[in-house]
């Protein structure tokens, strides 16, 4: 069977990232950045996730990839989503994993799941955090979590059950 060439593979995984962004931005614009709407903040003492929060050596481990690099983005009025992308330095695709972390009430995180079921097969993901959703798009799975006010997604070329791996090892430390 013929593999597809690069650039479809990275047209599809520029889809799949783009959708994802949607669902991120859309998020992020509905919970803190209409006039007068407060961000949800997270549990009193708790730590703001950060890039380093997951590392590079946990997340290779979990996905089994070669990730070598992490960049984040803040997104938001406040500042409150973050974006960490990791990348490796050859292999593409399958070297490259996305974590974002978005402030979210479980009816915000409720009405993401259900508007994605309207394109997606989402199935429910028990024993992890609050409530865990995944889907797949070839080449990618992806895998949306609440802890808290903690929405957490996690995106990357691998099987859902290395994504689950990942997500139930970064639990307890985003914890709010």
């Amino acid at each position: 069977m013929r593999q597809p060439a690069g650039s479809d593979v990275r047209r599809a995984r520029g889809w799949s990232r783009a959708a994802a962004a949607a669902v991120a931005a859309a998020v992020v614009l509905g919970a803190g950045a209409m006039p007068g709407a407060a961000s949800v903040p997270h549990a009193t003492g708790a730590a703001r996730p950060t890039c380093s929060t997951v590392s590079i050596t946990l997340l290779d481990h979990e996905l089994a990839i070669a990730a070598a690099h992490v960049n984040s983005v803040r997104r938001g009025s406040s500042g409150s989503s973050l974006i960490c992308s990791y990348f490796g330095s050859s292999g593409g695709y399958r070297n490259e994993a996305t974590i974002v972390y978005l402030t979210a009430t479980p009816a915000e995180f409720t009405a993401i799941v259900d508007g994605l079921r309207k394109t997606h097969r989402v199935v429910r993901l028990g024993g992890i955090a609050d409530g865990a959703y995944s889907y797949a798009v070839s080449p990618e799975t992806f895998l949306y979590m609440l802890d808290g006010t903690s929405m957490i997604e996690l995106y990357a070329a691998v099987s859902l059950a290395r994504l689950e791996a990942l997500a139930r090892r970064i639990t307890p430390l985003v914890r709010t």
